[in-house]
């Protein structure tokens, strides 16, 4: 990654939609709904359920500059919601339906 004055570039995405291997494609169902809202996103995967996992994700969209990390098929989720992290520096995970998420995010 290139740097300018010694700071990480940032991508200025939207969101980061995140998900484990057996939920995948709908995890891209979600990324693609919201690239044609005309959101930038970016599918990053989960390496196991472990916090360590989860954390390096909530890093990578830090370093992005995202607004949120969307979670896919999270434990407790029914298939029409996701867990959401919003970019703060408290971060707190609530769940929200997947047709509300466009209207969560800023252009």
């Amino acid at each position: 990654m290139e740097r300018v004055d010694g700071e990480p570039i940032r991508c200025n995405i939207h969101c980061v939609v995140c998900s484990t291997s057996n939920q995948q494609a709908h995890a891209f169902d979600v990324a693609r709904m919201l690239r044609h809202a005309g959101y930038r996103v970016v599918l990053e995967h989960i390496a196991g359920k472990s916090p360590q996992s989860l954390r390096r994700v909530l890093e990578e969209g830090t370093r992005l500059g995202a607004q949120m990390t969307v979670l896919v098929g999270g434990s407790d989720v029914s298939s029409d919601e996701v867990s959401i992290i919003a970019a703060s520096p408290r971060p707190a995970q609530r769940t929200v339906k997947i047709k509300e998420l466009p209207n969560l995010l800023r252009h």
